[in-house]
């Protein structure tokens, strides 16, 4: 028993240690890798837990999907990033997007 008493103080000792020492990663401010896009919602659907979003972006008619939410014409949404995929088929919806 005495011996266990022993070894927890010395555990405790040895992780009260100053870590000042140990190497520090560089301070870095977080860098935004994808620019934030306005959209307003043209049209929408769900089907298969996604919801389809129509707008337009740049003066082309864009179609994103996230997951299942409830969207109204004329709402504003903000996306960033995504992946392209031109002429997805959703068989759910029998369609092209």
């Amino acid at each position: 028993m005495k011996h266990l008493f022993i070894v927890a103080i010395m555990l405790g000792l040895i992780a009260c240690q100053n870590n000042s020492n140990y190497s520090k990663l560089p301070e870095q401010p977080a860098v935004q890798t994808a620019e934030v896009f306005e959209l307003q919602v043209e049209e929408s659907m769900n089907a298969a837990g996604y919801t389809y979003i129509k707008g337009t972006k740049n003066e082309s008619e864009i179609w994103i999907a996230i997951p299942q939410t409830e969207m109204e014409v004329g709402q504003t949404i903000y996306y960033r990033g995504g992946m392209q995929m031109d002429n997805f088929e959703s068989k759910q919806l029998n369609r092209t997007f």
